[in-house]
């Protein structure tokens, strides 16, 4: 199993998706051994989606969680939104 933490400074601190692309396309190559991928605590769907769009080019199942209340993620996103979004991104 492949675990990756979130970027939450990145995404607060306002960088740019192309950092957070970057990231994830480094780390892929660690975690490209492993049956699936599981990713945690992102609290902004904006973020899981895009590790999802880069993490998917492995082939193997991705699976993400998000670390969000009823009223949805960091940005105001609703709950049932978020789940929408990740379903679309191709997560499990």
């Amino acid at each position: 199993m492949g675990d990756l933490l979130s970027l939450k400074l990145l995404s607060l601190s306002g960088n740019t998706i192309a950092l957070c692309y970057s990231y994830f396309l480094f780390k892929r190559y660690f975690y490209s051994y492993n049956c699936f991928l599981f990713l945690q605590f992102f609290a902004h769907v904006e973020e899981a989606e895009w590790a999802a769009e880069v993490l998917k080019s492995t082939g193997k199942p991705t699976a993400i969680t998000l670390c969000i209340g009823p009223q949805g993620d960091k940005k105001n996103v609703s709950a049932g939104e978020c789940a929408v979004r990740l379903a679309r991104a191709g997560t499990v």
